[in-house]
C-alpha cells in the first residue's frame, strides 16, 4: 500500500489504548522490560479527553507512530509560584525514526507553549538531543546520599509508621502541602502520582502514636530513592535513619534538595556520603513573565539605583527584553546562555564577563530550580 502523507493531530480519548501500546513499543526498543505506561504514569494517562489532549501525535497510514506530551503544572519554590510545562513521552516507533517526526512534534509543542502565558518548560533526557530546540541544562538542585552510619545516632522518641498511599491521612497531606518545594496538586492527583510504577510507601514520624505527623517521606519498594519528604528536622532525621536501616546493614537513602528553598539543605549536605548536582533541561518561553514570577527572589537583592536589561536572542535575533531593577547594563545572549545565566548552577561570572557595575548579579543569580521526582513526566 502506498504511504499516505503523515498527519499531526491532538490525541483523542479513543486513541488512548493505541497510544499506550505505541509508547510501550517505542521505549522497549532500548528498555525491553519497561512496564506499561498507564502503570508508569497513572496520573498522566487518566482516561479523559482533557488528559489525552495533552499529547500531540503523528499518524502514518492510520497508525500512531510518534508522540510528544506537554503537561501543565505549578511548581512552588518558597515564595515563588511558577507555572510551567513538563515535556514527556517524546517517542517514535523505531521503523519511522529519521523522518523528521520528532522535530515536527517538538516544534509544534514549542509553538503551543509559546502561545500560552506559561514562561518555562522542563524535560529530561540528553542535552545534545534537545539543546538545538532551546532546552539547556540548568538548575540548583543537588542529590544527597546518606547512609545509616552517618545518620546515627538518630533522635529518639519518634514513632515511625509506614503505609500504602491509599492509607495516607489528611494530616500527612497537609504536611506535604505546606512544604516550600513541591508541585501544587489537589490531594487526589498527588495520591494518584504516588501509585506510579513500583509499589510506594508513605512513611511518617510522630512523637505520640496516632498524633499528627511531624515528618513524612515517600519511597519506592526496596529503593533507596526518597521521592518526596518534608517536616521538622529532628523527626525527619529519625525517619531517614529508620528507612536507611531497612535497606540493609550499610543501607542508604538518596534525596534531592534545593538551596534557598529546602530548609534542610545544610543538614542533608553535612550528613551526606556524597553530593552531586542534579540538572534539568530548561527552556525559557517568556523571559519577562519568568522574571516576574521569580521577583520575590531577585528584587530584594538588587542594590538601590542599580539594574540590568536582559536581551534574549533566538537564532541571532532579539526575541525578548526584560529589566531587573532600574535597568542599566545591557546584557545580550542567546537562549541557551540565558538559561545558564538565570539557573546556573554556576555563578554569573562563569557565563559572562561581568562589568564591575553589574557584579551585584552574583548575589541574585542563579535562581533556584528543582522539580520533585514524583512530578517528573
Amino acid at each position: 500500500m502506498r504511504d499516505c502523507k503523515p498527519t499531526l493531530e491532538t490525541a483523542q480519548l479513543a486513541d488512548r489504548r493505541e497510544l499506550l501500546d505505541m509508547l510501550a513499543a517505542a521505549f522497549r526498543t532500548d528498555t525491553p522490560t519497561l512496564p506499561e505506561f498507564d502503570a508508569l504514569y497513572p496520573d498522566v494517562f487518566i482516561p479523559t479527553p482533557e488528559a489525552m489532549a495533552r499529547h500531540r501525535i503523528i499518524r502514518q497510514n492510520g497508525r500512531i507512530v510518534a508522540c510528544v506530551g506537554h503537561y501543565p503544572m505549578e511548581l512552588r519554590l518558597g515564595a515563588v509560584s511558577l507555572p510551567l510545562f513538563g515535556i514527556g513521552q517524546v517517542s517514535c516507533q523505531k521503523e519511522y525514526r529519521g523522518q523528521g517526526f520528532m522535530t515536527a512534534l517538538l516544534k509544534d509543542a514549542i509553538a503551543l507553549m509559546e502561545a500560552s502565558p506559561t514562561p518555562l518548560s522542563w524535560l529530561g533526557g540528553r542535552r545534545d538531543r534537545y539543546a538545538r530546540f532551546g532546552w539547556e541544562v540548568g538548575g540548583t538542585a543537588f542529590r544527597c546520599k546518606l547512609n545509616a552510619k552517618a545518620l546515627a545516632p538518630a533522635p529518639k522518641g519518634y514513632a515511625i509508621v509506614s503505609n500504602s498511599p491509599e492509607a495516607i491521612s489528611d494530616d500527612t497531606w497537609h504536611l506535604y502541602a505546606s512544604e516550600p518545594l513541591r508541585c501544587i496538586f489537589a490531594k487526589e492527583e498527588w495520591l494518584r502520582k504516588l501509585t506510579r510504577g513500583k509499589p510506594q510507601t508513605v512513611w511518617t514520624a510522630t512523637q505520640i502514636p496516632y498524633s499528627p505527623p511531624l515528618a513524612f517521606a515517600v519511597t519506592q519498594q526496596e529503593s533507596e530513592n526518597i521521592l518526596e519528604y518534608g517536616g521538622e528536622r529532628n523527626a525527619l532525621h529519625a525517619l531517614l535513619a529508620t528507612i536507611a536501616q531497612t535497606r540493609g546493614a550499610n543501607g542508604t537513602v538518596t534525596l534531592t534538595c534545593c538551596p534557598k528553598v529546602t530548609p534542610l539543605s545544610e543538614f542533608l549536605w553535612t550528613h551526606s556520603e556524597w553530593v552531586t548536582p542534579e540538572f534539568s533541561n530548561i527552556r525559557i518561553h517568556h523571559l519577562g513573565k519568568l522574571l516576574d514570577a521569580y521577583a520575590p527572589f531577585w528584587r530584594p537583592c538588587v542594590p538601590k539605583g542599580e539594574g540590568a536589561t536582559l536581551v534574549m536572542l533566538r537564532h541571532g535575533t532579539p526575541c525578548e527584553t526584560a529589566v531587573l531593577g532600574e535597568g542599566g547594563e545591557w546584557i545580550e545572549m542567546d537562549e541557551l546562555q540565558m538559561v545558564r545565566l538565570l539557573f546556573g548552577p554556576w555563578p554569573p561570572s562563569f557565563v559572562l564577563d561581568l562589568p564591575e557595575r553589574s557584579r551585584w548579579l552574583a548575589h541574585v543569580l542563579p535562581l533556584p530550580f528543582a522539580l520533585p521526582v514524583s512530578s517528573h513526566v
